[in-house]
């Protein structure tokens, strides 16, 4: 991994989660695979604790994506997880 950047939110009622990797040539599919992973666990632990009703949308659109040597992840609600995947693609297509 060359670098990364993971943010979450600071109120612990909201599970708000970005992360976004730069991984060497060839490394993105390897790391996507990791990461779903990930997030398969923290869906199955925010489930099981039934944690924050009002945050199961964001459960359900936990997303990775892979953008060239850059793998994303997020854990949003629908229209934030669209307005960021955009926001990204607008970006790397300046």
């Amino acid at each position: 991994m060359l670098d990364y950047t993971v943010v979450r939110a600071k109120n612990a009622k909201n599970i708000n989660e970005i992360g976004i990797f730069k991984v060497e040539n060839g490394k993105a599919k390897e790391l996507k695979h990791i990461i779903d992973a990930y997030l398969k666990e923290k869906q199955d632990a925010y489930r099981a604790m039934d944690y924050f009703p009002e945050e199961v949308e964001k459960i359900d659109f936990a997303t990775v994506k892979i953008f060239g040597n850059y793998v994303i992840y997020s854990f949003l609600n629908e229209a934030d997880t669209e307005a960021f995947y955009k926001a990204i693609e607008n970006e790397l297509t300046k």
